[in-house]
């Protein structure tokens, strides 16, 4: 994080989180820009008003982004185990006046993102809960399974209870978490949901669901219905509100409860548990059918969509599932995706002759084999090189594959993961989902070994109209300097984010002038909002970072005047930002130009020009050991 950042042994940590959250606010834009904000169990998933005032370069300072995504209307700050932390301290900032209330004109955002927003908000609180209850179910039913608990017994009733009750109490637990999104009064909506299950018992069948000896009866983890009523809810206790203040208090609850709870119980669960009813006899018809099918799609692709954030697209399926068939064959396909990507990340820290990429890789490997969390490899290694995010996809695919065919299912909700194994091995064929987990780390960790770690090359881009005057490049540097001035070691300068080498390696530059040129020539991926902060993607995947001054973020913008935009074409040489320097030291910020080697695959071969002497626009300033390493 940037020099202003509290350190732990200084403040609380109570303290650090407010510190970081006030950092990502302001570079997201500011509370005004922020329409809402949920969470999942890795990401911080902002609708924003306007999304280019978001401050890529920014966000990224912040030590706990992993990255950054743009994708179904959302601002995704991927943060990984630490984001129920930062959004528990960014709520109160959301809370002030002022906040949501952008003065820009925007349209209010698509379907897709408000669905993805409302699944994270009504779910997300409840992720952990559910997986740790999950993992509780799964080495339960294994014991069971291996005779070392007896199944009538009271350690398995106990234990079975803990395991399920989230599940089969789901319509409570949702019931407050929809009242937040949808602001309606949360202990209403409590005694919504738990007339829901006290109905269902007393209507229920024999047959009905039970958890160990208490009837939960039909209604029993049936949430559809609950956020339907308490999205009805929210409604009329905003008409209700304007009943006088003296008889408000007892009137509106007693109202609302008369008006939905008998639509919801006789009208709206019936409905939906129909519906969904269908929905989980369609899913289980295809894992029955074509085992194989569903085995290969999510096996391959569940990546692909944790990488765009679209995977919680497929929770409300996966927990139909388990409501109504007790088992959900989709989340235990998603098994193989996750182990095989972190099988590829553990490839790459094998392949890899970078010390810096190899930690960042055995790190990910860890952490996505063993508890699911995929972010820190998908986005610290496996992407940038591509090789082994494509590996773990033909891993998963092919442990997929191999885990349908076993009839593997999961018997409760978790985060897929090697400790999650033993939730998918209570049903199937045990050999067989064995075998299928790991065929797919076996996979994607040789393709990656094998194949190594070369990206794919680019095509180059059509050049542009020659820029007036550009400066001639060395052609021995794959990094010109942008700007003349004294080169002074990365180490040296006053910001712990580029001096520790988290950015990448490179040097800094004390400039002479505010005319800062590009450094390469390639697209401008990246463009800082307040305009300091200029990323260039070469035709052969180098991507250089030009970050003008230190902290000058706090500027907003004020004196530089940008010469190209995100998406666009520039040559070695041409101009990127001309900056008043007198502005910066006037606001107290360093002038300081850092150019940073950011592609994870170059980072270990860049051979910086020597520090303390002094360069002019176009000499060599970062020369690569080889063409495009292998990392």
């Amino acid at each position: 994080m940037p020099e202003h950042d509290v350190s732990g042994n200084a403040a609380t940590a109570r303290d650090r989180w407010a510190d970081r959250a006030a950092f990502l606010l302001a570079a997201v834009g500011g509370a005004d820009n922020v329409r809402s904000l949920s969470s999942c169990a890795t990401r911080l998933r902002f609708v924003l008003f306007d999304a280019d005032r978001a401050d890529d370069v920014r966000v990224h300072e912040l030590d706990e982004v992993v990255s950054v995504v743009r994708a179904g209307g959302q601002y995704q700050v991927v943060i990984g185990d630490e984001a129920a932390n930062l959004h528990a301290a960014l709520t109160p900032l959301l809370a002030q006046p002022g906040a949501g209330k952008a003065a820009v004109s925007a349209s209010r955002p698509g379907m897709l993102a408000g669905f993805l927003e409302l699944i994270s908000a009504l779910i997300g609180p409840l992720t952990w809960p559910l997986v740790g209850a999950g993992l509780v179910a799964g080495y339960t039913g294994l014991a069971v399974r291996a005779g070392l608990l007896a199944a009538d017994g009271v350690a398995a009733s106990v234990l079975g209870a803990v395991a399920t009750g989230v599940l089969g109490l789901l319509p409570a637990a949702v019931a407050i978490t929809a009242a937040r999104r949808f602001r309606a009064s949360e202990f209403t909506a409590l005694a919504l949901g738990a007339g829901l299950l006290v109905y269902g018992m007393a209507t229920a069948p024999a047959a009905a669901p039970t958890l160990t000896t208490v009837p939960l009866g039909a209604y029993a983890g049936a949430f559809v219905p609950v956020v339907l009523a308490v999205w009805l809810q929210a409604r009329l206790e905003a008409f209700l509100s304007r009943l006088p203040a003296e008889i408000r208090g007892p009137l509106v609850p007693a109202l609302t409860l008369t008006v939905i709870g008998p639509l919801l119980a006789l009208v709206i669960a019936p409905a939906t548990g129909r519906l969904t009813g269908a929905i989980a006899a369609g899913t289980t018809w295809l894992a029955a059918v074509v085992p194989w099918l569903l085995g290969i799609l999510l096996g391959g692709g569940w990546q692909l969509l944790v990488q765009r954030g679209l995977h919680w697209l497929l929770v409300p399926f996966m927990l139909n599932e388990l409501i109504e068939t007790g088992t959900s064959p989709m989340l235990a396909m998603a098994l193989p995706a996750v182990l095989a990507q972190g099988a590829a990340s553990l490839g790459a820290a094998v392949r890899s002759r970078d010390p810096e990429l190899r930690r960042t890789a055995r790190s990910g490997a860890v952490s996505g084999i063993v508890v699911g969390v995929t972010e820190p490899s998908i986005y610290g290694v496996n992407l940038p090189l591509r090789t082994p995010f494509i590996a773990g996809c033909i891993g998963g695919a092919v442990g997929g594959l191999i885990m349908a065919l076993g009839h593997g299912a999961s018997i409760a909700y978790v985060l897929p993961s090697l400790i999650a194994l033993p939730v998918c091995l209570v049903t199937g064929d045990t050999r067989l989902i064995l075998v299928g987990a790991a065929a797919a780390m076996l996979v994607a960790f040789l393709i990656t070994v094998v194949v190594g770690l070369r990206p794919p090359t680019r095509q180059p881009q059509p050049e542009p109209q020659e820029p007036s005057e550009p400066a001639q490049p060395d052609s021995t540097a794959a990094v010109l300097a942008p700007v003349a001035g004294r080169v002074i070691a990365l180490t040296d300068v006053p910001d712990p984010v580029f001096a520790q080498g988290m950015m990448g390696p490179g040097v800094g530059i004390e400039p002479d002038t505010g005319r800062i040129v590009a450094p390469v020539s390639g697209e401008v991926t990246a463009t800082a909002a307040t305009r300091h902060g200029y990323a260039i993607r070469t035709a052969t995947g180098l991507e250089v970072l030009v970050h003008v001054g230190i902290d000058t973020v706090s500027l907003q913008g004020r004196g530089f005047t940008p010469h190209v935009a995100k998406g666009e074409h520039v040559e070695a040489g041409a101009p990127l930002v001309d900056v008043d320097l007198d502005v910066l030291r006037d606001g107290g910020c360093p002038t300081t130009v850092l150019v940073v080697v950011i592609s994870a695959e170059h980072r270990d071969a860049v051979a910086p020009a020597p520090t303390g002497g002094r360069v002019s626009v176009g000499d060599a300033l970062l020369t690569l050991v080889a063409d495009t390493p292998e990392a």
